[in-house]
C-alpha cells in the first residue's frame, strides 16, 4: 500500500483549469479546440507541473495512474473501433413509437457495448429515419441523455468511471445493483420523450409525413462478425486480468481493423479523430487530478467506517475516487 502525498490545496488548480478548458473552449474557441494537437498542448501544459511534483515525491502514484489510463484507453478504443465496423442501414417510419424504440434499444445495449459504441451504431440510422421530419431536435437531446449517458450504468463497459471502479477491485456485476434506478430513470425519460414526440409529430407538415412513409426501407445489419468481437471484449473485461485483458482487447481490435470491409467504415464516417481526442483529454485529466485525489478526506483514504472490506483493500486514492464516480453511496453498501 502506498502513502498519499497530501499536497497543498493550490495543486488542484491545474485539474480545475483542465475541466474548465473542456467546458469552455468548445464554446469560446471552437475552431482552435477542434484540433487534437491543441487539446494535447493544453493537457501537457497543465500536466507538467503535476508530473514534476509526483516524479519527485510520489512516483508510484504516477505508475498506478499510467496503468489505469492504458487499461481505460484500450477498452474505449476497442469498443469504438469494433462498433465502427458495424453498419445499420435502413429507414423506418419516424413515428413516436419507432423513435422511442430506438432510444430504448440504445439504452439497453449501451451497458454492453459502451455508450460510445451504442451511440456510434444507432445515431446514423436514427437520423436517417427522421430526415423527412423537421421537428427533431428533442430526439437528439434525449438520445444523448439515454444512449450516450444513462444507458451505460449497468456494467463497467458502459461508462469510464465504472470501468475504473472495476480496475480498482469492484466486482464486474456490482453495478447490476443499479438496475432499479436505471429502470426508473430510463422509463421516466422514455415516457417524457414519447409524449413530447407525439406532440411534435402532430405538428409536422402532412407532405413531410407522407414522404416519410414512402421512404421506408427495412433495417439491415452489415459487419456481423464484429458482434462476435464485441462479445469478446465483454468476456475479456469480465474474466481476464491485466495484462492479458488488455492484450486480448488489442488483439480483437486489430482483427476488426484487418477484417472489416473498408466500405463499411467509410459508410459510418469512421475516423480515429474521436478516440485520439479522448486519449489527449483524458491524459490531462488523469495526471492533473492526482493532487485532488490525494487531498485529506476520510472517504478517499479507505478508512471510512462504512466502507466494506473488499473496498478497504483498494490501495490508491485514485481507485477510491473512481468508486465515487460510479455514484456509490458508501454508507449503504453492505
Amino acid at each position: 500500500m502506498t502513502t498519499a502525498l497530501a499536497p497543498p490545496i493550490y495543486t488542484v488548480a491545474p485539474f480545475v483549469a483542465m475541466l474548465l478548458a473542456i467546458a469552455v473552449c468548445p464554446l469560446w474557441v471552437t475552431h482552435w479546440w477542434e484540433s487534437n494537437r491543441n487539446k494535447g498542448i493544453v493537457a501537457v501544459l497543465l500536466g507538467l507541473p503535476i508530473l514534476g511534483l509526483y516524479l519527485t515525491h510520489h512516483p508510484r502514484a504516477l505508475l498506478d495512474m499510467a496503468e489505469e489510463y492504458v487499461s481505460f484507453i484500450v477498452l474505449i478504443a476497442g469498443l469504438y473501433v469494433i462498433s465502427g465496423g458495424i453498419l445499420l442501414r435502413g429507414d423506418l417510419e419516424a413515428t413516436p413509437l419507432t423513435n422511442t424504440g430506438f432510444l430504448a434499444f440504445g439504452a439497453v445495449i449501451a451497458s454492453f457495448v459502451g455508450t460510445t459504441g451504442a451511440s456510434m451504431l444507432l445515431i446514423r440510422p436514427l437520423l436517417q429515419t427522421n430526415r423527412e421530419r423537421t421537428r427533431v431536435k428533442h430526439t437528439v437531446i434525449f438520445f444523448i441523455f439515454l444512449v450516450s449517458n444513462i444507458g451505460g450504468m449497468l456494467t463497467p463497459l458502459g461508462d469510464p468511471p465504472l470501468f475504473l471502479g472495476y480496475l480498482a477491485g469492484v466486482p464486474f456485476a456490482w453495478t447490476l445493483r443499479l438496475t432499479v434506478p436505471w429502470l426508473f430513470t430510463t422509463a421516466l425519460l422514455l415516457s417524457i420523450y414519447y409524449f413530447w414526440d407525439r406532440r411534435e409529430h402532430a405538428r409536422e407538415a402532412r407532405a413531410d409525413l407522407r414522404e416519410d412513409r414512402l421512404a421506408v426501407r427495412p433495417l439491415r445489419l452489415a459487419g456481423n462478425e464484429n458482434l462476435a468481437l464485441l462479445a469478446g471484449i465483454v468476456l475479456a473485461a469480465a474474466f481476464l486480468k491485466a495484462p492479458w485483458r488488455e492484450v486480448a482487447m488489442v488483439a480483437l481490435t486489430v482483427v476488426s481493423l484487418v477484417r472489416t470491409q473498408k466500405e463499411l467504415r467509410e459508410a459510418n464516417h469512421f475516423s480515429f479523430h474521436p478516440i485520439l481526442e479522448v486519449a489527449a483529454v483524458f491524459a490531462g485529466i488523469f495526471v492533473t487530478m492526482l493532487p485532488a485525489l490525494d487531498l485529506p478526506h476520510p472517504r478517499l483514504r479507505g478508512d471510512h467506517p462504512g466502507l466494506p472490506p473488499v473496498l478497504k483493500r483498494i490501495a490508491s486514492p485514485l481507485k477510491a475516487v473512481a468508486l465515487h464516480a460510479v455514484g456509490m453511496n458508501i454508507r449503504r453498501v453492505d
